[in-house]
């Protein structure tokens, strides 16, 4: 399966410096709130590249059914890696 949709968001690297991330964390736990819990863990080094927290696909807001209020979005990862209904704790 694939498909094509224009994001729209901020990078993850930017919200990770402004929380003030630690030189020393080399790992990140991304997850949903989906009813089964699923966490993917990622480096850190992919966090800081290219990895957008994205509030709007193709000049809309994320509906609910591609993860609404917030998605991850991971270039060059399987599918899996881009958490739907992100969030913080």
């Amino acid at each position: 399966m694939t498909s094509n949709a224009e994001w729209t968001g901020v990078l993850l690297s930017t919200l990770l410096k402004e929380a003030g991330l630690k030189g020393s964390a080399t790992w990140f736990v991304a997850e949903g709130a989906e009813e089964i819990k699923g966490a993917s863990s990622m480096p850190i080094a992919k966090a800081m590249d290219d990895v957008l927290v994205a509030y709007g696909m193709n000049d809309e807001p994320v509906r609910p059914q591609q993860g609404f209020p917030l998605r991850l979005v991971v270039p060059g990862f399987e599918g899996i890696f881009n958490t739907k209904w992100a969030g913080s704790k």
